[in-house]
């Protein structure tokens, strides 16, 4: 791991604070305090809502760096806009580039580039009307469904157990929503979440988060655990795919990767979400366990991940803390793809 504040935090002077833009969806929240909380050590944090005036207040305010909170309830694009915009207005920022989340929210575009570098994924089928259902009425069941636009974790999907309930599902999702569904087959085994830190050669995993597999819960009220009682060699597959599916799908920074066995014990990448919550009582919500199975505190794992980003980007950070590199070793075939 890249030695984090040993080349950006030794270069403390009598330059200004760095000015940290923090872009957000109303109210307030847990994560957005957390992070505030965190930042606030290490820059003058200005807040920025995600409205209508967000472009304005970029364009005016033009902080050194962004951190970006603002995921949107609507249309799963919305996680595209705060990207885009900030690469309209050249400001760096936190985490991945818009065509990353856009290649994230399409869930079928996801799963096509996992194929084309070899990562194991489900197959899928992307039904945007009740008579493409039909091939299923011969089909092995149960099967997963679920909305083809999203980066919801492989934890929250719907199950047919039969063709019936499928096709009962199906018409239930195209009636709310002119958007179309996704049908996979289902995968038993176990369910887990890695989350991925740092760039380039120096990424590393943080410890396996085990989600537990009761489908009739919501994930966010799944009981987790970390680090996931699992054998060495099990650990190392999850860890590697999920580093490999960070490079296939050129995430930066900080990431989460959903993955589920299947009934070989086989991992399968369910899901990439290149923007994962630092709260830890949201759906998604693995990083901080897994940062702090790592031994790492709250506000440390915030900073980590803004000062990967200034380092990236070549960013100084007079403030920026001296860190100790990650102990957390990278897996065997976790490198980047080629």
């Amino acid at each position: 791991m890249t030695r984090i504040g040993t080349r950006i935090g030794t270069r403390i002077g009598t330059r200004k604070a760095t000015r940290i833009g923090l872009t957000y969806d109303a109210p307030l929240d847990e994560e957005r305090a957390l992070t505030a909380h965190a930042l606030e050590a290490i820059g003058d944090v200005l807040f920025l809502e995600a409205n209508d005036s967000l472009p304005t207040q970029l364009q005016q305010q033009r902080p050194d760096i962004v951190v970006n909170l603002a995921r949107g309830s609507d249309a799963p694009a919305r996680r595209v806009h705060i990207p885009a915009f900030l690469e309209y207005f050249d400001i760096p920022y936190l985490g991945s580039d818009a065509v990353t989340h856009a290649t994230c929210v399409e869930r079928p575009r996801m799963k096509q580039a996992l194929a084309y570098h070899g990562i194991r994924s489900t197959g899928f089928t992307v039904v945007e009307s009740l008579s493409q259902l039909a091939p299923f009425a011969q089909r092995t069941f149960p099967v997963a469904i679920r909305r083809a636009r999203g980066v919801s974790s492989c934890f929250a999907l719907l199950l047919a157990h039969d063709f019936d309930e499928l096709e009962s599902i199906a018409s239930e999702l195209l009636t709310a929503s002119s958007e179309a569904s996704l049908v996979e087959p289902f995968l038993v085994g176990e369910s887990c979440a890695c989350t991925i830190l740092g760039n380039g050669d120096d990424v590393v995993s943080l410890p396996i988060v085990r989600v537990a597999n009761d489908d009739l819960e919501p994930p966010a009220s799944r009981r987790h655990e970390c680090p996931a009682r699992i054998s060495h060699g099990l650990a190392e597959d999850i860890e590697s795919i999920a580093i490999r599916a960070f490079f296939a799908l050129n995430c930066r920074d900080v990431a989460r990767v959903d993955i589920r066995l299947d009934d070989r014990g086989v991992p399968n990448v369910c899901a990439v979400d290149p923007l994962p919550s630092f709260a830890p009582g949201s759906a998604g919500g693995v990083v901080l366990p897994a940062s702090r199975a790592a031994g790492l505190d709250d506000d440390e794992m915030v900073q980590r991940c803004l000062l990967l980003a200034a380092d990236r980007v070549g960013l100084d950070v007079p403030k920026a803390p001296v860190f100790s590199p990650l102990r957390r070793r990278t897996p065997p075939g976790g490198t980047r793809v080629r």
